[in-house]
């Protein structure tokens, strides 16, 4: 067990290797924690979608185990750090139109992969994409995300920043609800603050619900265009929102002008020079990420600070990972599993 790269509600995500030197992120989550908080659908939809998915965009799953106390979630290990700390804490790194576009870009296209899939991911945010050894993009986190279908789910979940209107309102969302969340984070990469951020949450969901953005004049209007038609309050007029088989999610977004000099055949093939390649030492280099003590027992911390995630639902069908590995096999047998996780 290595380093420590992140901690929430739940439990804790930290760096392994194998005895033949590879490494990967481990995800441990606290089963009776999981079960007190009515989350154990909502992992087993998190492994479920993670194993299905084949994306560059997306981080591959491994595999999952389980011990009596704790579920595991094995993926791929993404040390290039958060995208919330290019955006915040990088006072080197400067993040304008170009790299707006590009980071952007990379977002919409990992969104339109799980879209075609009626995958919902109800919890985008700077914090939850990480940035590979190459300098693309890769959205994590899938605890909140959902196969939707007719009719929307009303779950209300997600973090209150970044809720698109239809969910403040409890009136029922869908795929549309990532798109206003797009427009959130691209508006954050160009001027460092989300739009409707307040410190009182009620506040907040009120000026979501009015939906005024005000922009600097470090806004082009490419810019403000693409964040006002992604930030539109009726999701079915919201830029990206599927309109029929000619027209899938996300295909308005990616013909937007303030994209048009991005070659998304060449970004998914990822031969496009990324505006910012980390620096990684090593297969265990986590010099990206903020310290955190490395524990062996789950914790009871906030994963976001100031704003709590809400709890949500999904439920989708259970499928192989197309990246298991034999040394899984090895790894602590599974023994003593609670009824909610014999099938784990």
């Amino acid at each position: 067990m290595g380093a420590t790269l992140g901690k929430g509600s739940y439990g804790h995500v930290s760096v392994v290797t194998t005895p033949d030197g590879k490494a990967y992120a481990l995800k441990a989550m606290d089963k009776d924690v999981l079960e007190k908080r009515n989350q154990v659908e909502h992992v087993k939809s998190e492994r479920d979608i993670l194993s299905f998915c084949d994306s560059p965009f997306l981080p591959y799953l491994i595999g999952t185990f389980q011990t009596i106390k704790y579920v595991y979630l094995v993926q791929e290990l993404i040390l290039g750090g958060e995208l919330y700390t290019i955006i915040h804490d990088k006072p080197d790194i400067t993040i304008g139109v170009t790299e707006a576009r590009f980071y952007g870009a990379c977002i919409v296209a990992a969104l339109s992969y799980l879209h075609d899939q009626l995958i919902a991911h109800r919890d985008l945010k700077p914090e939850n994409v990480l940035i590979d050894a190459r300098g693309y993009l890769k959205l994590i986190d899938f605890g909140f995300a959902k196969v939707i279908e007719e009719p929307p789910t009303r779950t209300f979940c997600g973090t209150p920043e970044y809720l698109a209107p239809e969910i403040v309102s409890n009136k029922g969302h869908g795929l549309p609800v990532d798109w206003w969340t797009v427009g959130i984070i691209v508006y954050e990469m160009l001027s460092k603050k989300t739009p409707f951020c307040n410190d009182d949450v009620m506040t907040m969901y009120d000026s979501i619900m009015k939906g005024t953005i005000e922009f600097g004049w470090f806004f082009n209007w490419d810019a403000k265009n693409l964040i006002k038609s992604l930030c539109t309050k009726d999701p079915t007029e919201r830029l990206g929102t599927a309109r029929g088989p000619l027209d899938p999610s996300g295909k308005a977004v990616r013909e937007h002008e303030f994209f048009k000099s991005i070659d998304f055949t060449q970004l998914e093939h990822q031969t496009l020079p990324a505006p910012y390649v980390p620096r990684i030492a090593s297969a265990t280099d986590t010099s990206n990420f903020e310290p955190e003590e490395s524990d062996d027992e789950s914790d009871d911390d906030d994963d976001d600070g100031s704003f709590q995630k809400i709890s949500g639902g999904g439920e989708t069908k259970p499928t192989p990972s197309k990246h298991s590995q034999p040394f899984l096999t090895d790894i602590l047998a599974s023994n003593a599993a609670s009824d909610a996780f014999a099938d784990w």
